[in-house]
C-alpha cells in the first residue's frame, strides 16, 4: 500500500504508548509541571501546566531544567 499525504508521519502513525508512560505530572513550588523523573531524585521539567504568566517568568522553573524532588 502506497501513502501519498502531506501530514507528518506523528499524525499517520502514532506515537507508542510507552513513549507516553514515561512523563508524568507533579507539583512542584504549586506549579504543575510536565517531565521525566530520573533515578536520581531530580525531575527533568519537559513543560510547565500553569494559566499564570509568572510561573513562565520564574528564572528557575523552565523547559529543560533539572529540579530536585522528593518522592510524595
Amino acid at each position: 500500500m502506497i501513502l501519498y499525504t502531506i501530514m507528518p508521519l506523528e499524525s499517520v502513525y502514532p506515537t507508542q504508548q510507552s513513549e507516553y508512560e514515561r512523563y508524568v505530572s507533579i507539583q512542584y513550588n504549586g506549579i504543575t509541571v510536565v517531565g521525566e523523573r530520573n533515578t536520581d531524585q531530580t525531575f527533568l521539567v519537559n513543560r510547565i501546566i500553569s494559566t499564570d504568566p509568572n510561573h513562565y517568568l520564574d528564572t528557575t522553573l523552565y523547559p529543560g531544567s533539572i529540579i530536585s524532588y522528593t518522592n510524595q
